[in-house]
């Protein structure tokens, strides 16, 4: 019996230092999540932890957004949130992360999509314009679209704020990296494009499409990036007993008020 073609993913996350776990940010987040690609990924369930079984739709509002904002212990504004959604046909999980506590660290948005979805000729478009819409509605620092058919795989334990894993199809540049890395040595990259997100960053996109040959036939491409941006910012060689270069983050928002005062 012939075996059965193994079907590819896709993972779009984007990092950010901003705190997002507010009403505004949750009401935003369901507008786009209804909306981004066409609506074609809206979500169909959603939940706090596993399983996502709760029905979703706008009447659901209410009580998500109650779970998004809410601190731990009540009065303390110390917030540790998951929000997660889920879609059957075409399959989308979905993961967001809110997190205000001790002395800070990123927030992120994170998705699982089917490839197959994307393999038409505007495929890698959507794909782009789903990655600006996370990255707008984050203020991300830092965002990454992984294909699960490439041959350049890493991977590794903790966050950007310890690392870069590796470089991807497409990887965004916020501010800090365009500190680090330098603004003008992103933009002469040894890559198919790079293009700005106004106000954000700069998206480096390694090749025309996620599936392009040189992206799913040789790690050649990818690593080259690596070496040009500076392999030490990326967990390769020695890590993680060598620590990563990594950018100044400042993490105030995710911080929580200091005193910390309870309500009874």
């Amino acid at each position: 019996m012939k075996a059965k073609a193994k079907k590819h993913f896709i993972n779009i996350q984007v990092w950010t230092t901003h705190f997002l776990g507010t009403a505004e940010r949750g009401q935003a987040l369901l507008t786009l999540l209804e909306s981004i690609d066409g609506g074609r990924w809206a979500p169909e369930r959603w939940n706090t932890i596993e399983p996502i079984r709760k029905p979703y739709s706008r009447d659901s509002a209410g009580e998500i957004i109650k779970c998004w904002i809410e601190d731990r212990p009540p009065g303390s504004g110390e917030v540790y949130n998951d929000l997660m959604f889920r879609r059957t046909k075409p399959r989308a999980l979905i993961l967001v992360h809110a997190l205000r506590l001790g002395t800070g660290g990123l927030n992120s948005i994170w998705m699982e999509l089917e490839a197959q979805s994307f393999l038409t000729g505007d495929g890698s478009d959507r794909l782009k314009a789903i990655l600006q819409g996370f990255v707008s509605w984050s203020d991300g620092v830092y965002g990454s679209v992984y294909y699960s058919g490439q041959a350049h795989k890493r991977t590794v334990q903790m966050t950007p704020l310890q690392r870069l894993d590796q470089a991807y199809w497409l990887n965004f540049f916020g501010q800090p990296y365009l500190d680090m890395f330098g603004r003008e040595r992103i933009l002469r990259a040894p890559c198919h494009a790079v293009v700005e997100i106004p106000g954000h960053g700069l998206v480096l996109q390694a090749a025309p499409r996620f599936d392009s040959p040189e992206i799913t036939e040789s790690d050649k491409l990818l690593i080259a990036l690596e070496e040009y941006l500076g392999p030490d910012a990326f967990a390769g060689r020695g890590y993680p007993k060598v620590p990563c270069r990594v950018p100044s983050f400042d993490l105030w928002e995710t911080i929580p008020p200091s005193p910390r005062v309870y309500s009874q």
